[in-house]
C-alpha cells in the first residue's frame, strides 16, 4: 500500500508462541477497546479479511465507516473501514509526520510549538537532528510515544541510534 501499517509480529515464531489478533488482548479489553487504540496510535484504516471482525466493525457505524470491498480469488474478499474520531500522528502539536526506514521527518508549522507529541512508541535510543530534543511522553493509557521539543526548528529528523 505504501503505507505504515500495524500488526501482529509472528514471523519466526511457532503457533502459540504469540497472540495473532491484532492489537494484542490487553489493549482491546482497556476503555475504549479497538476503536481507542486505533485513535490513539493515530490508525486512519483497518483492512480485514477476518468475518468476526468485519461482523463486529459494521456494528460499530459511529466508529468505523466501511469504505470499500476488496473481492479475492484466495479468500470471501477483504473489508476496508474508516476509523472515525481520530486525529492523527499528534497528540499534542500540528505539522506533518512523514516515517521511512530508521528516519522521521517532522514539519511544523511556524512558529514551531515548543513541544509536541507524535503517536509513534518511544525508545531510549531514539535521537533528533540538533537542535531538537527529544523525551518520553507517556500518555496514561498503556503506551509512551515520543515526545519532541523542536528548539526553534520547523523540521526535525528523528532516527533510531545505533548503540555502537
Amino acid at each position: 500500500t505504501g503505507r505504515e501499517m500495524m500488526a501482529c509480529d509472528y514471523y519466526g515464531f511457532p503457533p502459540g508462541m504469540v497472540e495473532m489478533d491484532y492489537p494484542p488482548r490487553r489493549e482491546r479489553e482497556r476503555p475504549g477497546g479497538l476503536h481507542g487504540f486505533m485513535t490513539l496510535h493515530g490508525v486512519s484504516h483497518v483492512i480485514t479479511y477476518h468475518r468476526r471482525y468485519i461482523e463486529f466493525l459494521r456494528s460499530q457505524p459511529e466508529l468505523f465507516r466501511e469504505a470499500d470491498w476488496i473481492d479475492s480469488e484466495e479468500r470471501e474478499g477483504f473489508a476496508l473501514f474508516e476509523v472515525l474520531g481520530g486525529d492523527g500522528r499528534f497528540l499534542e502539536g500540528a505539522g506533518s509526520v512523514r516515517a521511512d526506514f530508521n528516519r522521521w521527518e517532522i514539519r511544523f508549522p511556524a512558529p514551531p510549538p515548543e513541544q509536541a507529541v507524535i503517536a509513534y512508541n518511544w525508545h531510549p535510543r531514539l535521537c533528533a537532528d540538533p537542535p531538537a530534543t527529544l523525551f518520553p511522553h507517556d500518555t496514561g493509557r498503556g503506551a509512551t510515544f515520543i515526545g519532541i521539543r523542536p528548539n526553534g526548528a520547523r523540521e526535525v529528523r528523528i532516527r533510531y541510534r545505533n548503540r555502537f
